[in-house]
């Protein structure tokens, strides 16, 4: 074999040595990867290794080479992992460098000019000229380049379509010259899902490779792209029966690939695989699976999971914390979200930016503004960053809480701190002066700020457009849609259903539909919130068949009508007189698509009898393995059907106690209980107003004693029902009697209230009613606690029982306090007055109920203008008859023909 002819390039000279059977035949392929290297060393002038290190340089394609440099004799010598060997000969004096070279290498027989034979290996020359080293300079070398990457990626991609034990030994070899971004370009141009896996799981104990998300998240999307799962889980099995030992790595990949396809079940199921495989979850397993179960409907199974994940060793960390308090403050369970967070920092671990934005969102949006402000705080103390989403978090929550001067003097301190306000903190801005009532200040900052500083959002017109409804002006809100439709900002389903809402407020139901067709035909189809609208809107009119056939049409079109749907429309047909509808409505509601779920789940071991028991069945499912189980449970009850709220049963027995079928609402309210719903007081209040309407007093203080030991305090709706049931029976004492011990029941009694209420607790006892009233009044004045309705049945009462005077008496207390009377208050006691001849008094009471712009009843009126003019007070009653029409009244309809003989007025068509 002959040796190649050297020939000078400047002060260089060039021999590549290589072995053919490295490459498949092709010598000149290893030639040109070689020769790429060192063109692109010169290229980018870093020509300096380390002795025996390892050597690697990058370019807009990714990883060109990666290699053994070392110097030996004053050359500069390259060996690849595929053992082609460059040596570049320097005519200039070289610092001598550690000269020891392993005999392995087998480098000492390799002169200038010299082939290395091993087995009928080829020797390629490359000689280049001056011109040809400036033109490589020059970027030349990128083809070259590409056949490296490309040469490399086929060599990989034999080495796997091998396949068998020895895949991982081969690619072991190549490790050195496989980076990430080789690693990325095999998997994005293997097409066969099964040896993309493969490499993957290679990948994925490689030192240098398996931290590197990319790879991780790159796999996931093939996975998700193709729907191969089924290929994966073949590799899986294959490795394993090779006695391999397999990392969580392809278990999360799968898990996450499952989820983003929407088979929660199936990344779930992947979960409890892991010990099939000898494998255990570590806690980026553990924090993969709470996340998905986080943002599928799964809270419960999370936290149960989470301190299932303590009991199994397993240290949780930062992004733990961070996806479950953030879970938990989306589900509104704000105080569990803090008390995990009092938890985190216990355990040593400090909260980040995003931990704290998620406790302040949480926080502002149960009210809690004040301990946000004192979060934010502290995050000083603990050296945490800010950023704009943080404040966005605050000034939203202060804005809704109604705090917006606060809000304003965060946003002033953003330009202190050196952070960018953006649309969404002007949108919460905007929101919260229209909260606040500040209309005209609203619209004057979204003119500056997004005519000048900031483009509005979708969301920034949205709102105003919103407002614009919420003030009937509805003209208005139509230009602006005019206006950011002109601005290429197009409306989505939630403006249009803004619009929608607007237009029903106004009772425009008709161009309401319209609109809903229009939107369709825009690329916006109606959602849920656009049916539930209309059908509220048609309610609302009394057009219930309509709003029926309405809420008929969603299933057809692939709607899922909403607890607020059904509520709306129970209350409508309860409404309209159409109890039994409402009553199968509420059925169908309730067992959805599976009517055998109720039985399914309240009978067996595994019977739930309120929500206690369903989440005790959950942590037992949990703790004993079975989380898909428990997945599928919490599915089934989230999927058979809307589940009934504490609303829909209140609206519901409301119909049924007012079409006087009180058995019918005491059995909703049994089964209620049953099912594990919790009453609130509306409930109570909707019963115990039925049973008083039905004469069951007995049964409505029972139920009325019972409130307090269910956990829920009477308000003041269920004392004065109570109240004006007792008084309609003439048990007055009993009425009167009931307003004191509501007195004692409130919060914030101190010892002078105690004193006060015993005091007139003595006087009431010692008959003296019009003094203990006197003495109510005046202390729940101090209180701010004042309620003429509750004072108003103490009054009625008085004058049922004949007792006129001591009526009038409580009327002029109540008048020293500035209050105002109830319309059937003035109404009982004028008709009295004017029975009892007391014509003067009944007028100054009317003209009363005149200033303070209260409409009375026709009879009454035409009461008092003919009493006038039967005592020949006819001039009286023509003033009085013009005060009514200053206030208000309507004199065509109000005024009767016997009152207009007297006042000698025309028929209802002439001209008053």
């Amino acid at each position: 074999m002959q040796k190649q002819q050297k020939k000078a390039v400047g002060h260089v000279y060039i021999h590549v040595f290589g072995f053919a059977s490295k490459l498949g035949g092709d010598p000149m392929r290893g030639i040109s990867r070689l020769l790429s290297v060192f063109l692109h060393s010169i290229q980018e002038r870093k020509p300096k290794f380390p002795d025996f290190g390892i050597g690697k340089w990058e370019s807009e394609g990714g990883i060109l080479a990666q290699f053994f440099g070392f110097f030996r004799n004053g050359d500069l010598w390259f060996r690849s992992p595929s053992h082609w060997v460059l040596r570049i000969r320097n005519r200039r004096k070289l610092p001598e460098e550690t000269p020891a070279v392993k005999e392995n290498e087998n480098l000492d027989r390799a002169e200038c000019g010299e082939l290395i034979e091993d087995g009928g290996g080829h020797m390629g020359a490359i000689n280049l000229d001056d011109s040809e080293l400036e033109e490589n300079r020059k970027g030349s070398s990128f083809s070259v380049q590409h056949l490296a990457v490309s040469n490399e990626i086929n060599e990989i991609q034999r080495i796997l379509k091998r396949g068998g034990s020895e895949v991982d030994v081969f690619l072991d070899q190549l490790a050195p010259a496989i980076s990430v971004g080789l690693a990325i370009k095999v998997m994005e141009s293997e097409k066969d899902v099964r040896l993309s896996f493969r490499f993957f799981l290679w990948a994925v104990r490689t030192k240098h490779l398996k931290k590197s998300w990319d790879l991780h998240n790159l796999m996931i999307a093939i996975l998700w792209e193709s729907k191969e799962f089924e290929a994966a889980w073949e590799v899986l099995k294959r490795i394993e029966g090779e006695g391999q030992k397999i990392s969580v790595a392809p278990f999360i990949v799968l898990m996450s690939a499952y989820a983003k396809a929407g088979m929660v079940e199936k990344a779930i199921e992947s979960f409890t695989v892991m010990k099939k495989f000898s494998c255990k979850a570590d806690i980026f397993t553990w924090n993969t699976l709470i996340h998905i179960l986080l943002t599928h409907q799964g809270i419960q199974i999370a936290n149960v999971l989470y301190r299932r994940m303590l009991k199994v060793g397993c240290r949780p960390n930062l992004y733990t914390f961070n996806i479950l308090i953030d879970g938990l403050c989306k589900a509104g369970k704000v105080q569990d979200a803090l008390a995990l967070f009092d938890e985190m920092t216990a355990k040593g671990i400090t909260p980040n930016t995003m931990t704290y934005t998620s406790v302040l969102h949480g926080l502002c949006q149960t009210g809690r503004t004040d301990e946000a402000s004192k979060l934010l705080g502290s995050m000083k103390e603990n050296n945490c960053s800010k950023d704009i989403v943080l404040y966005n978090a605050m000034i939203d929550g202060l804005c809704k809480a109604r705090k917006v001067d606060r809000a304003f003097e965060l946003f002033h301190s953003l330009e202190e701190l050196n952070i960018c306000p953006d649309v969404y903190t002007y949108n919460s801005l905007i929101h919260g002066l229209f909260k606040a009532g500040k209309f005209d200040e609203a619209r004057k900052y979204f003119r500056d700020w997004f005519e000048g500083q900031a483009t509005p959002s979708l969301v920034s017109y949205t709102l105003m457009i919103d407002e614009f409804c919420k003030a009937d002006k509805i003209d208005k809100a139509f230009e602006l849609l005019t206006v950011m439709t002109a601005n290429q900002c197009l409306p989505d389903t939630y403006c249009y259903n803004t619009l929608i809402k607007g237009l029903c407020n106004v009772r425009q139901i008709d161009k309401a539909r319209a609109l809903k067709l229009e939107m369709a035909q825009k690329g916006c189809p109606p959602d849920d919130a656009t049916y539930t609208t209309l059908i509220h809107g048609l309610c609302k009119e009394g057009l219930v068949d309509e709003a029926h056939r309405m809420f008929d049409e969603m299933s057809r079109i692939g709607l899922f009508p909403t607890v607020m749907t059904y509520n709306i429309l129970i209350n409508g047909l309860c409404n309209a007189g159409e109890v039994e509808k409402a009553y199968i409505l509420f059925y169908k509601m309730e067992m959805g698509n599976n009517p055998s779920l109720f039985l399914s789940i309240t009978q067996g071991s595994d019977s739930i009898a309120d929500g206690a028991d369903f989440q005790a069945l959950v942590e037992r499912l949990c703790n004993s393995g079975q989380i898909l189980r428990a997945y599928k449970l919490v599915r089934r009850l989230i999927e058979s059907g809307v589940m009934p709220d504490t609303v829909t049963y209140n609206t519901l027995m409301n119909g049924l106690c007012k079409a006087d079928k009180l058995e019918g609402a005491l059995k909703l309210f049994k089964g209620m209980l049953l099912k594990g719903y919790r009453p609130d007081v509306y409930t109570y209040n909707i019963l115990i107003n039925g049973l008083c309407r039905a004469n069951r007093d007995a049964d409505a203080f029972t139920l009325f004693n019972q409130m307090a030991g269910k956990g829920c305090n009477p308000n003041v709706a269920t004392y004065k029902t109570l109240m004006i049931s007792l008084s309609h029976r003439g048990r007055l004492s009993q009425a009167f009697q009931l307003w004191i011990n509501h007195i004692s029941q409130r919060s914030g009694i101190n010892n002078q209230d105690f004193c006060n209420i015993q005091l007139i607790q003595k006087i009431f006892e010692e008959g003296n009613l019009v003094e203990a009233f006197r003495t109510v009044v005046k202390m729940d004045m101090m209180q701010d606690a004042a309620d003429s309705g509750a004072y108003c049945i103490i009054i009625i009462a008085l004058y049922k029982a004949g007792r006129l005077d001591d009526a009038l008496k409580l009327v002029g207390i109540v008048q020293e306090h500035n209050l105002d009377l109830t319309a059937s208050t003035y109404v009982l006691l004028i008709t009295g007055l004017c029975e009892d001849s007391r014509l003067t008094a009944a007028v100054e009471l009317f003209r009363e109920s005149l200033e303070r712009g209260i409409l009375l009843k026709s009879p009454v009126c035409n009461k008092i203008l003919r009493g006038l003019c039967l005592q020949g007070r006819k001039d009286k009653a023509h003033d009085l008859l013009n005060e009514m029409i200053h206030a208000g009244y309507d004199l065509k309809i109000f005024l009767d023909y016997n009152s207009r003989a007297l006042l000698e007025i025309g028929g209802p068509t002439s001209t008053i």
